[in-house]
């Protein structure tokens, strides 16, 4: 469980509440055996967890593609996603699912991924008990593959809008981490936003937004990284520009002329940081350098324990989004 002692005392959790919520409700582990174009027959794992249907069904919580994924991370996800929808007050359930599979596949063959996870676990989506939606490796695209096998808008969220997803909800979690962002440095640094330096790690959907926003609001996007490194212009770099950089050469590493790991990242001497990328990326080690103000925390899952602790030694204030 991830609730710790300190979380428990100040929300007043009682022992019947963490009886339910210490333990995962079902967890649906399974194979997709499919063939590839670029690596022939392969079978790969998949699961899909739902931790808590107490507010459900259904359990909402998007599908994650990851070599890295695992069941265990997916059972953590899965919790997450119970405590987001019953502090939003949402009718939902906390759930997760994970296709443990390269998420730099090209489009076709992530759809025959998906296509056979969706046959795999179709009475769980026909019957409304686990709705899915984009995650780290997948998009609207990658629904849309599963509104075709069910035919049921209601089932999958996240769709493109011609076949009903919701207008902005792709910018809706990049505008969140700026929103917040800029009310932290209020808040936190006691300082207007316009000029505050930025650095984010990820230039996914959200990192990418979310960079796009703050820009927008004034803040200076000083550095960016992702899986491939990353760049710095202390001047302030062009979001747009970097998107078409990115579109051409798939990557941040090396716009501008310059590069930037992930580790010289969190060491820059930045008023905000904001980690957008896969859990984790935060530990104490990590921490050790760096000298944050303020750090809005757009991963999933987010940091715990020393990674924490060590941003507070060294004056960092975390607000987390998700």
């Amino acid at each position: 469980m991830l609730l710790d002692e300190e979380i428990i005392r100040l929300v007043g959790i009682n022992d019947r509440a963490l009886a339910i919520l210490g333990e995962t409700d079902r967890i649906i582990d399974t194979r997709l055996h499919v063939h590839l174009p670029s690596k022939g027959p392969i079978s790969v794992q998949a699961y899909v967890v739902y931790h808590n249907a107490v507010r459900g069904p259904p359990c909402k919580g998007g599908i994650r593609m990851s070599s890295d994924a695992t069941l265990q991370e997916t059972i953590q996800l899965a919790e997450i996603m119970t405590y987001k929808a019953a502090l939003m007050d949402l009718p939902f359930g906390g759930g997760k699912a994970s296709i443990v599979a390269d998420s730099g596949l090209p489009p076709p063959e992530k759809a025959v991924l998906v296509r056979e996870f969706a046959h795999k676990i179709r009475n769980e989506l026909t019957s409304g008990a686990y709705v899915p939606a984009p995650d780290l490796g997948t998009s609207p695209r990658e629904m849309a593959v599963i509104f075709g096998e069910t035919h049921m808008r209601e089932c999958v969220t996240g769709k493109p809008v011609g076949i009903g997803g919701l207008p902005g909800r792709r910018e809706a979690t990049g505008y969140g981490v700026a929103v917040v962002a800029e009310q932290a440095a209020r808040e936190l640094l006691d300082s207007e936003f316009p000029g505050l330096t930025v650095g984010v790690q990820g230039f996914g959907n959200v990192g990418s937004w979310a960079c796009t926003f703050l820009a927008e609001m004034g803040a200076k996007v000083v550095a960016v990284t992702d899986v491939g490194g990353g760049t710095i212009c202390w001047d302030g770099i062009d979001v747009g520009e970097l998107k078409k950089y990115v579109g051409e050469h798939g990557s941040v590493d090396g716009y501008g002329g310059r590069h930037l790991s992930n580790e010289e990242l969190f060491k820059l001497d930045v008023d905000i940081l904001i980690p957008a990328a896969i859990g984790g990326v935060v530990s104490g080690k990590t921490q050790t350098t760096s000298r944050q103000g303020s750090s809005s925390r757009a991963q999933m899952p987010p940091p715990r324990g020393r990674g924490t602790k060590f941003s507070r030694k060294k004056g960092c204030r975390w607000c987390r989004i998700s």
